[in-house]
Protein backbone atom coordinates (compact mmCIF):
# COMPACT_ATOMS: atom_id res chain seq x y z
CA UNK A 1 0.00 0.00 0.00
CA UNK A 2 3.09 2.80 0.12
CA UNK A 3 4.39 4.89 -2.39
CA UNK A 4 8.05 4.00 -3.65
CA UNK A 5 9.05 6.97 -1.60
CA UNK A 6 7.78 5.83 1.44
CA UNK A 7 8.84 1.82 0.62
CA UNK A 8 12.37 3.74 0.31
CA UNK A 9 12.67 5.41 3.93
CA UNK A 10 10.95 2.13 5.65
CA UNK A 11 13.45 -0.31 3.80
CA UNK A 12 16.35 2.19 5.44
CA UNK A 13 15.27 0.93 9.05
CA UNK A 14 16.62 -2.38 8.29
CA UNK A 15 14.89 -5.03 10.69
CA UNK A 16 13.66 -2.14 13.05
CA UNK A 17 10.69 -3.20 15.58
CA UNK A 18 9.38 0.08 14.56
CA UNK A 19 8.81 -1.13 10.55
CA UNK A 20 5.19 -1.99 11.82
CA UNK A 21 4.29 1.35 13.66
CA UNK A 22 5.80 3.04 11.01
CA UNK A 23 3.70 1.57 8.13
CA UNK A 24 0.67 2.07 10.00
CA UNK A 25 1.58 5.46 10.54
CA UNK A 26 1.88 6.60 6.95
CA UNK A 27 -1.32 4.24 6.24
CA UNK A 28 -3.45 6.33 8.34
CA UNK A 29 -1.68 9.26 7.99
CA UNK A 30 -1.35 9.35 11.78
CA UNK A 31 0.82 11.61 14.22
CA UNK A 32 3.52 9.51 14.98
CA UNK A 33 5.67 10.42 18.28
CA UNK A 34 9.09 8.57 19.42
CA UNK A 35 11.97 8.77 20.49
CA UNK A 36 13.71 7.24 17.83
CA UNK A 37 15.13 9.52 14.84
CA UNK A 38 15.34 7.22 12.12
CA UNK A 39 11.73 6.13 12.86
CA UNK A 40 10.55 9.84 13.08
CA UNK A 41 12.45 10.53 9.93
CA UNK A 42 10.99 7.52 7.84
CA UNK A 43 7.47 8.73 8.55
CA UNK A 44 7.92 12.66 8.12
CA UNK A 45 10.95 12.44 5.73
CA UNK A 46 12.68 15.25 7.35
CA UNK A 47 15.03 14.91 10.58
CA UNK A 48 13.90 16.57 14.17
CA UNK A 49 15.57 16.73 17.39
CA UNK A 50 14.04 15.92 20.98
CA UNK A 51 13.01 19.92 21.31
CA UNK A 52 10.43 19.35 18.06
CA UNK A 53 9.25 16.07 19.66
CA UNK A 54 7.71 18.27 22.65
CA UNK A 55 6.41 20.70 20.47
CA UNK A 56 4.41 17.65 18.93
CA UNK A 57 3.11 16.89 22.14
CA UNK A 58 1.43 19.70 22.73
CA UNK A 59 0.07 19.63 19.52
CA UNK A 60 -1.56 16.33 20.76
CA UNK A 61 -3.01 18.21 23.61
CA UNK A 62 -3.90 20.87 20.99
CA UNK A 63 -5.69 18.32 19.15
CA UNK A 64 -7.75 17.12 22.47
CA UNK A 65 -8.44 20.41 23.31
CA UNK A 66 -9.96 20.96 19.67
CA UNK A 67 -11.82 17.80 19.91
CA UNK A 68 -13.76 18.90 23.36
CA UNK A 69 -14.12 22.10 21.82
CA UNK A 70 -15.70 20.25 18.93
CA UNK A 71 -18.09 18.64 21.27
CA UNK A 72 -19.19 22.02 22.69
CA UNK A 73 -19.52 23.43 19.59
CA UNK A 74 -21.51 20.80 18.05
CA UNK A 75 -24.12 20.67 21.64
CA UNK A 76 -24.19 24.59 21.27
CA UNK A 77 -25.38 24.61 17.38
CA UNK A 78 -27.11 21.47 17.35
CA UNK A 79 -29.72 21.72 20.14
CA UNK A 80 -31.41 24.97 18.67
CA UNK A 81 -31.09 23.41 15.15
CA UNK A 82 -32.99 20.76 16.11
CA UNK A 83 -35.57 22.40 17.95
CA UNK A 84 -36.10 24.82 15.08
CA UNK A 85 -36.13 21.74 12.51
CA UNK A 86 -38.75 19.72 14.38
CA UNK A 87 -40.90 22.95 14.75
CA UNK A 88 -40.84 23.38 10.97
CA UNK A 89 -41.62 19.96 9.73
CA UNK A 90 -44.42 20.14 13.03
CA UNK A 91 -45.94 22.77 11.18
CA UNK A 92 -45.44 21.74 7.75
CA UNK A 93 -47.08 18.19 8.73
CA UNK A 94 -49.93 20.11 10.56
CA UNK A 95 -50.54 22.52 7.71
CA UNK A 96 -50.99 19.65 4.90
CA UNK A 97 -53.67 18.74 6.96
CA UNK A 98 -55.15 21.50 7.76
CA UNK A 99 -54.28 24.62 5.30
CA UNK A 100 -56.03 26.78 7.52
CA UNK A 101 -53.27 26.54 10.34
CA UNK A 102 -50.79 27.84 8.50
CA UNK A 103 -52.26 31.23 7.24
CA UNK A 104 -53.51 31.49 11.17
CA UNK A 105 -49.74 31.47 12.14
CA UNK A 106 -48.47 33.60 9.79
CA UNK A 107 -51.51 36.13 10.86
CA UNK A 108 -50.23 35.53 14.42
CA UNK A 109 -47.10 36.01 13.59
CA UNK A 110 -47.69 39.68 11.24
CA UNK A 111 -49.69 40.65 14.09
CA UNK A 112 -47.13 40.34 17.09
CA UNK A 113 -44.59 42.04 14.79
CA UNK A 114 -46.79 45.43 14.26
CA UNK A 115 -47.47 45.04 18.06
CA UNK A 116 -43.50 44.55 18.86
CA UNK A 117 -41.69 48.01 20.21
CA UNK A 118 -38.93 49.19 18.23
CA UNK A 119 -36.95 48.78 21.65
CA UNK A 120 -37.74 45.20 21.91
CA UNK A 121 -36.19 44.77 18.12
CA UNK A 122 -33.12 46.53 19.24
CA UNK A 123 -32.86 44.16 22.35
CA UNK A 124 -33.41 41.09 20.45
CA UNK A 125 -30.97 42.46 17.63
CA UNK A 126 -28.44 43.04 20.42
CA UNK A 127 -28.74 39.22 22.46
CA UNK A 128 -28.31 38.04 18.56
CA UNK A 129 -25.00 39.71 17.96
CA UNK A 130 -23.42 38.96 21.63
CA UNK A 131 -24.78 34.89 20.67
CA UNK A 132 -22.98 35.06 17.74
CA UNK A 133 -19.63 36.73 19.33
CA UNK A 134 -19.76 33.81 22.06
CA UNK A 135 -20.15 31.61 18.73
CA UNK A 136 -16.23 33.22 17.46
CA UNK A 137 -14.82 32.93 20.38
CA UNK A 138 -15.23 29.35 20.57
CA UNK A 139 -14.80 29.14 17.48
CA UNK A 140 -11.64 30.64 17.00
CA UNK A 141 -9.26 28.45 19.41
CA UNK A 142 -10.87 25.29 17.77
CA UNK A 143 -9.97 26.36 14.57
CA UNK A 144 -6.56 27.71 15.37
CA UNK A 145 -5.98 24.06 17.56
CA UNK A 146 -6.85 21.98 14.37
CA UNK A 147 -5.16 23.79 12.48
CA UNK A 148 -1.89 23.13 13.86
CA UNK A 149 -2.67 19.17 14.42
CA UNK A 150 -3.35 19.13 11.27
CA UNK A 151 0.08 20.64 9.95
CA UNK A 152 1.97 18.23 12.08
CA UNK A 153 0.05 15.39 10.31
CA UNK A 154 2.75 12.93 8.28
CA UNK A 155 2.42 13.97 4.83
CA UNK A 156 1.01 11.49 2.14
CA UNK A 157 0.98 10.81 -0.97
CA UNK A 158 -2.11 12.05 -3.11
CA UNK A 159 -4.90 9.16 -3.90
CA UNK A 160 -4.13 10.61 -7.78
CA UNK A 161 -0.24 10.17 -7.42
CA UNK A 162 -0.65 6.40 -5.34
CA UNK A 163 -3.03 5.44 -8.30
CA UNK A 164 -0.07 6.15 -10.89
CA UNK A 165 2.65 4.21 -9.14
CA UNK A 166 0.56 1.37 -7.26
CA UNK A 167 -1.70 -1.45 -8.34
CA UNK A 168 -5.16 -0.33 -7.85
CA UNK A 169 -6.29 -3.05 -5.78
CA UNK A 170 -3.29 -1.61 -3.13
CA UNK A 171 -4.80 2.11 -3.65
CA UNK A 172 -8.23 1.02 -2.71
CA UNK A 173 -7.02 -1.09 0.24
CA UNK A 174 -5.30 2.04 1.85
CA UNK A 175 -8.22 4.24 1.30
CA UNK A 176 -10.18 1.74 2.71
CA UNK A 177 -7.65 2.02 5.76
CA UNK A 178 -7.58 5.52 5.81
CA UNK A 179 -11.04 6.12 5.82
CA UNK A 180 -12.49 3.38 8.07
CA UNK A 181 -9.80 4.36 10.48
CA UNK A 182 -11.79 7.67 10.96
CA UNK A 183 -14.94 6.54 10.56
CA UNK A 184 -17.28 7.82 13.71
CA UNK A 185 -19.11 4.95 13.69
CA UNK A 186 -17.86 1.34 15.46
CA UNK A 187 -18.89 -0.85 12.36
CA UNK A 188 -20.09 0.02 8.98
CA UNK A 189 -21.15 -2.44 5.91
CA UNK A 190 -19.21 -1.78 2.42
CA UNK A 191 -21.75 0.01 0.79
CA UNK A 192 -21.58 3.08 3.46
CA UNK A 193 -17.53 2.80 3.02
CA UNK A 194 -17.63 3.00 -0.56
CA UNK A 195 -20.06 6.00 -0.22
CA UNK A 196 -17.47 8.10 2.33
CA UNK A 197 -14.42 6.67 0.49
CA UNK A 198 -12.55 10.23 -1.67
CA UNK A 199 -12.33 10.36 -5.09
CA UNK A 200 -9.37 7.92 -5.93
CA UNK A 201 -8.99 7.84 -9.27
CA UNK A 202 -9.30 3.81 -9.52
CA UNK A 203 -13.03 2.06 -9.24
CA UNK A 204 -14.50 1.85 -5.28
CA UNK A 205 -18.17 0.43 -6.21
CA UNK A 206 -19.57 -1.36 -2.82
CA UNK A 207 -18.54 -4.42 -4.58
CA UNK A 208 -14.73 -3.82 -5.40
CA UNK A 209 -15.01 -2.52 -1.51
CA UNK A 210 -16.92 -5.42 -0.27
CA UNK A 211 -13.78 -8.21 -2.15
CA UNK A 212 -11.35 -5.46 -0.77
CA UNK A 213 -12.23 -5.92 2.87
CA UNK A 214 -12.63 -9.78 2.15
CA UNK A 215 -8.85 -9.86 0.98
CA UNK A 216 -6.76 -7.90 3.58
CA UNK A 217 -6.25 -9.06 7.10
CA UNK A 218 -6.51 -5.78 8.69
CA UNK A 219 -9.70 -5.75 8.32
CA UNK A 220 -11.92 -7.73 10.49
CA UNK A 221 -16.47 -8.41 10.07
CA UNK A 222 -17.37 -8.31 13.74
CA UNK A 223 -20.79 -8.96 12.56
CA UNK A 224 -22.23 -9.97 9.56
CA UNK A 225 -22.00 -7.50 7.22
CA UNK A 226 -20.34 -4.99 9.00
CA UNK A 227 -16.55 -3.99 9.11
CA UNK A 228 -13.77 -2.32 11.21
CA UNK A 229 -9.75 -2.28 10.98
CA UNK A 230 -7.96 -4.88 13.09
CA UNK A 231 -9.48 -8.00 15.23
CA UNK A 232 -11.34 -7.94 18.68
CA UNK A 233 -9.46 -8.23 21.05
CA UNK A 234 -9.91 -12.23 22.75
CA UNK A 235 -10.02 -11.89 26.34
CA UNK A 236 -9.17 -14.83 28.46
CA UNK A 237 -12.08 -16.32 30.56
CA UNK A 238 -9.75 -16.61 33.15
CA UNK A 239 -9.31 -13.02 33.56
CA UNK A 240 -13.38 -12.50 32.84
Amino acid sequence: MLAPSEVVRVKALGASRDVPSVILSLVLGAFYVTLDRAARYAVYAEDADNEDLLNWLRVLMDGSNASEMGKMLFVVLAVPSLAASGLFHGIRSLAKKHPWVLAAIAGGIGLLAFRTAPETYRKIGNGLLFALSLLADLYRPYSEALDRFRKMAPEIPTWWELSQTNERGSVLARACLHTLARSPRSFISAQELAGALPTLGVGKDAQLVRETLRSHCCFAQPYRGRWQVGHPVRIPSRMV
